[in-house]
């Protein structure tokens, strides 16, 4: 496998496993462009091995979209908002379509469109204390990009709700849903990794391969086109209520559709 240095992740490779480690635990690994279009390139340069398994260094798998990244997107114009999405497009598209058979281990958070990794990915582990949210419509925002691959793992009703309500739910509804395949205590969960990669192996790796290939090939995750939901992502970006959204986030004050009479009374 060609090797490659990178700023915001590493790329560990073990016989027929290869880690790819989210390394920005100060910043709760949060996604940037840059990390964004690494993941992507890793993902890509892994295709090869037999299982591709995401971690997130620290104690949160990933908090979503990076502060300074989101300063960046409330800027930049619409033709540069519609190349942002696809790039982030473009890496749940390459996780989802990689030969590898991919492992997603998640422990404290994962919030926005770290959820697209997960939802991509076809096992996720989660530890029992871990939290979900698909918080965009918050920040006047859609969950566009991560939208296809979260509604072919969980269903469209309940995609539904979590996308409108932006809710928490912990690991044990996510896993209830089928956002992850497997729970394990927060202390176990490495030996949960290792316990399913070992059951795993016992299976024929061209077989587990062509089953994957014929899913996908049977089971298109629906994309109108390939840029449609990242012009979806772009227009709510450039919308009023995106850019308030996104001002009021970075303010640290509430959005002016904010109702302080429903503090406290929601679900």
């Amino acid at each position: 496998m060609e090797q490659k240095k990178f700023t915001y992740i590493a790329m560990d490779i073990e016989g027929d496993v290869t880690t790819i480690v989210f390394k920005r635990p100060k910043y709760r690994n949060a996604l940037n462009s840059k990390m964004v279009k690494e993941i992507t390139d890793a993902v890509r340069l892994a295709s090869d091995s037999l299982f591709l398994v995401f971690k997130g260094e620290g104690h949160i798998f990933s908090a979503g979209a990076d502060i300074d990244y989101m300063r960046r997107i409330a800027r930049m114009s619409y033709a540069d908002n519609i190349t942002d999405a696809i790039n982030l497009a473009n890496l749940f598209k390459a996780i989802s379509a990689t030969p590898s058979i991919t492992i997603s281990l998640v422990q404290g958070a994962s919030l926005g469109g770290a959820n697209g990794i997960v939802a991509a990915c076809d096992f996720a582990i989660a530890a029992t204390n871990t939290l979900f949210s698909f918080s965009e419509v918050k920040l006047g925002l859609v969950p566009a990009t991560i939208s296809p691959y979260v509604v072919a793992k969980i269903g469209r009703a309940k995609a539904l709700e979590l996308f409108i309500s932006a809710r928490q739910l912990d690991a044990k509804e996510a896993h209830s849903i089928g956002l992850l395949t497997h729970l394990a205590k927060p202390a176990e969960l490495e030996a949960a990794l290792g316990k399913l990669l070992s059951s795993l192996k016992q299976n024929s790796p061209s077989a587990m391969r062509s089953v994957k290939s014929m899913v996908n090939e049977l089971f298109p995750v629906q994309i109108a086109d390939k840029e449609s939901t990242s012009v979806i992502i772009a227009d709510a970006r450039a919308s009023y209520d995106g850019q308030e959204g996104l001002s009021a986030f970075l303010e640290k004050r509430a959005p002016s559709w904010y109702s302080s009479d429903s503090k406290g009374k929601g679900w």
